[in-house]
């Protein structure tokens, strides 16, 4: 057995991966700040009761946060495989094992910031939505969005993880 099919389960903690994390943190807590300091101002400017009706731009709100909730799942990954399809072919599997990592980190953080900007991008909608309609569905739609961001905020283990699944699916595939 080679030393790398030793290491295999176990990406060490390279720059790239730190790299990568701090990136993913401070993107998505910046974005969830964006959103919940547009709800505060949004909800000084309204200081007033709600109707608790839904308009027609609550409606559309509420269609481009369903689809984008969806979007965020299948779009980012599709992305990414089709730019690893791109890697390999470029050499990705000729690289040492630190640079396929720095690769593969980069391929997931292009991924992830396509995930919560889709996210971010509903939320502020139904944030401008909330300002002009009043409706507490947008109320909601923005927390769950927001709460979506929060969720998708990655550990190491779970870009580690990632890494490691790609690098085992590249090897299985050129075996």
């Amino acid at each position: 057995m080679s030393s790398e099919s030793d290491n295999r389960g176990q990406t060490t903690a390279s720059g790239s991966v730190n790299s990568v994390l701090r990136t993913a943190k401070t993107i998505g807590w910046a974005m969830q700040a964006g959103v919940l300091m547009f709800l505060a101002v949004i909800l000084g400017v309204l200081n007033k009761g709600w109707d608790g009706n839904a308009g027609t731009l609550t409606a559309a709100g509420v269609v481009v946060g369903a689809l984008m909730i969806v979007g965020h799942l299948v779009i980012p990954e599709r992305i990414t495989r089709t730019q690893l399809q791109l890697a390999v072919k470029a050499g990705l599997l000729k690289q040492n094992a630190a640079e396929k990592e720095s690769a593969l980190a980069s391929l997931w953080i292009s991924g992830w910031i396509t995930k919560v900007a889709m996210l971010e991008g509903a939320a502020m909608l139904n944030g401008v939505v909330l300002l002009q309609e009043e409706s507490v569905i947008s109320l909601v739609l923005v927390a769950v969005l927001v709460i979506l961001i929060s969720l998708s905020i990655p550990s190491r283990m779970t870009l580690e993880w990632w890494i490691q699944d790609r690098l085992q699916q590249m090897s299985m595939q050129t075996e």
